[in-house]
């Protein structure tokens, strides 16, 4: 019966070995991935100019909790697909040095995104706009108007 410490020089040794034997080196190298053979990842970027500004409008799915408190940079967009775009145009863009917002707001219907549209978005004077809204429309008033 072999002890501890002549398991572990047996399986050195075999692995060495085995190393030797197949042609392999000791550490072999991971080949190195580019962002091109990653599915999702071949894809062009947008085109802004320096500072342009991005507004996403609509409801629960854009607001996501964001702080309301435009001073605190770390929750003011939220956890949603907002925070996910800032993200990955922060990282793939830096020097475009976006300026992004997130005006959703939780259980909003088209009418209130109409209320409050001078104020949240022709006010904040976008270069680009997305609007996600309409769920609560479906799903509370049916017949109603806006």
């Amino acid at each position: 019966m072999l002890d501890r410490r002549q398991f572990l020089q047996s399986s050195i040794v075999a692995a060495g070995a085995y190393a030797i034997s197949s042609g392999h080196e000791a550490q072999a190298k991971e080949p190195e991935i580019t962002t091109e053979e990653v599915p999702g990842y071949n894809y062009r970027l947008p085109e802004f100019k320096q500072g342009s500004r991005l507004l996403f409008q609509g409801d629960s799915i854009t607001d996501m909790s964001w702080g309301r408190n435009e001073k605190d940079r770390n929750h003011y967009l939220g956890h949603s697909y907002v925070y996910l775009i800032a993200s990955r145009l922060g990282v793939e863009m830096p020097e475009a040095q976006l300026d992004i917002y997130n005006r959703g707001i939780s259980g909003h219907k088209v009418g209130d995104l109409r209320k409050r549209w001078q104020k949240d978005a022709i006010d904040m004077k976008p270069d680009l706009l997305s609007i996600l809204i309409g769920v609560n429309d479906v799903g509370r008033n049916l017949g109603a108007s806006i």
